[in-house]
């Protein structure tokens, strides 16, 4: 007897959770933060992250710090000009946007600077990182 109200107890309790779940639960998503910080800032967050992940040595340090702080430059002035959607090369308009052409640049730019296995990672860290972009 007691052991059927202990479980009538529990299954009582159950009810009470999954009835007040869904109250609890809002179905409107947080608004993602302002990027406040300046390009001199996300520069240098992006620069140390890369400092450790790929093992920077002190020379590549400041070379990926200026390359990575130029790349991110061009993108804020892409983004503030959104009619510069393509670029011109040479007199011609070119086919590829003007974004992916600046971040080609910058790939370019970070296997001047990183040996072979750092730029193998460093390739494997964009991809991963487009691929968990929306």
């Amino acid at each position: 007897m007691t052991l059927l109200r202990t479980y009538s107890q529990a299954f009582v309790l159950l009810l009470i959770l999954l009835a007040g779940a869904p109250m609890g639960r809002s179905t409107a998503r947080p608004a993602r933060p302002v990027a406040t910080e300046t390009v001199t800032e996300r520069s240098t967050h992006m620069s140390a992250y890369l400092t450790h992940a790929l093992n920077l040595r002190r020379n590549q340090r400041a070379a990926v710090r200026q390359c990575t702080q130029q790349y991110l430059q061009q993108l804020d002035s892409l983004a503030a000009a959104p009619e510069m959607l393509a670029a011109h090369v040479d007199g011609a308009l070119a086919a590829r946007p003007a974004r992916v052409q600046v971040e080609e640049r910058y790939t370019e730019n970070m296997a001047r600077i990183l040996t072979a296995g750092q730029f193998n990672a460093f390739s494997w860290l964009q991809k991963s990182q487009s691929a968990a972009r929306p």
